[in-house]
């Protein structure tokens, strides 16, 4: 187990730190594929105790906060926060969060 982790790690290592080093897009990109995979385990988890998770609001998330803190040089919440109202009442609309 400890190699594994090992050996991910250094494969990690050895992919990040150029990615930090052109910055810019490619950055943008390796941080919102590594924020869905971490929400689709986030989903696998709840799921595997028996709760639902809302897909859309998951990987909407995940996909729209990096995105607004590259296109702004403050990123602010308020965006994010209309998207999550408009879920959650979308959702309670069709019976998910019952």
């Amino acid at each position: 187990m400890l190699i594994k982790r090992l050996a991910s790690g250094a494969i990690l290592v050895a992919v990040v730190i150029p990615l930090v080093w052109v910055g810019g897009p490619f950055y943008l990109a390796a941080v919102v594929a590594l924020a869905i995979l971490a929400s689709w385990e986030y989903a696998k988890m709840l799921a595997g105790v028996g709760h639902r998770p809302f897909y859309p609001l998951l990987f909407g998330l995940a996909v729209l906060l990096p995105l607004e803190a590259y296109w702004r040089s403050v990123p602010t919440l308020l965006g994010e926060l209309q998207v999550v109202v408009h879920l959650v009442e979308v959702a309670a609309g069709a019976g998910v969060l019952d």
